[in-house]
């Protein structure tokens, strides 16, 4: 009787250490339910660990599985309701359902989306409030996007892009706004394709004062970003580089004249940001480089000459080609950014 009881309780033992290891072996099944944040009609999560594979569901009826942490609903007039959950390695165990995001995505007319061809088209490529989805292809050297103030989200698709921007211009950004305004829409850049923006360079030389008035150079303009946004979203399957752009020379000093010396330089612009926003998200099947554009060169002192300020100019004459400090480099980013999936280099 004793032999039988021992027998049952050490079998019990041996269950109950069982269930733990497979419970333990199989922890993502208790992986974690997702937080599902709408853009438009762009759904987009954070990855879960563990998980290979992410079901979109569509009023309670499974949709479509996809490996990427972002989807964009079908067109369909009418709201839906959609939930995503995460599904381990082997396509068993999965999370609870998401919360709750419900969307209508309506049928863009033609007139509504704007085709850019760098290959054919360049300079300010104007996005009027009335363009819902913007279709970017092709290279150019002289190109960028600018949107005006609207009130419905922008969708861009980058199609292997190669781009630099003019002068002074990010390759996307904003054009005139109201004094104080804020933008409040999100813009959702999709890659399509391996890309590249770069910045345009500050061109512009600040005027040298008056000979003789000891006035010392106007510091040189900051750079640009390659992408200066306010809230956006990065997402789709490609490497996004981003250049931001070269700052400002900084401005020459007063010639010295008379009584007066020369005056001294200024320091160069500061180099722009390689992507600048207030709040961006990102989900990508690839990697993101960026690279704060160069400070911008010194300005030089004013042209001297010995008998100009009496005997101390005569002595404290400077070189004409003596420069003041470069600007600094621009930094990688500015903003805040979330890194949903994708590998970035700013860190």
């Amino acid at each position: 009787m004793k032999k039988t009881v021992a027998k049952m309780l050490c079998a019990s033992i041996l269950a109950v250490l069982m269930l733990g290891l497979l419970v333990g072996c199989n922890s993502d099944i208790f992986l974690k339910e997702l937080n599902v944040r709408q853009f438009g009609d762009l759904l987009v999560w954070k990855s879960a660990d563990k998980a290979s594979t992410y079901e979109v569901y569509q009023n309670g009826e499974l949709l479509e599985s996809t490996v990427n942490t972002y989807y964009r609903v079908p067109e369909n007039k009418e709201e839906q309701t959609y939930t995503v959950r995460a599904k381990n390695d082997k396509g068993e165990n999965a999370s609870k359902l998401s919360n709750e995001v419900k969307v209508a995505r309506t049928v863009f007319s033609k007139q509504e989306i704007l085709k850019v061809d760098l290959s054919t088209q360049s300079g300010s490529i104007i996005v009027k409030d009335d363009i819902k989805q913007v279709q970017v292809s092709g290279s150019s050297n002289n190109a960028c996007l600018v949107i005006e103030n609207r009130s419905d989200d922008l969708f861009i698709t980058l199609k292997g892009v190669q781009m630099t921007a003019p002068a002074a211009m990010s390759c996307i950004g904003y054009g005139e706004m109201p004094e104080g305004h804020t933008p409040q829409f999100t813009t959702c850049i999709e890659l399509d394709g391996n890309c590249s923006l770069r910045a345009g360079a500050i061109t512009y030389v600040p005027p040298q004062p008056a000979s003789g008035s000891g006035i010392s150079g106007t510091a040189g303009t900051p750079g640009v970003a390659s992408i200066n946004l306010a809230k956006m979203v990065i997402y789709g399957e490609g490497d996004l580089k981003a250049y931001g752009g070269v700052g400002g020379v900084g401005g020459k000093g007063a010639n010295s004249k008379g009584t007066h010396m020369q005056a001294a330089g200024a320091r160069g612009g500061q180099g722009g940001a390689g992507i600048a926003c207030s709040e961006c998200y990102i989900m990508l099947t690839g990697e993101i480089t960026t690279v704060g554009g160069a400070g911008g060169e010194g300005g030089t002192y004013g042209s001297g000459n010995a008998s100009a300020g009496g005997l101390l100019g005569s002595l404290f004459v400077t070189p004409d080609n003596y420069y003041a400090a470069n600007g600094y480099d621009g930094a990688k980013v500015t903003g805040s950014f979330n890194v949903l999936a994708g590998v970035v280099d700013w860190n």
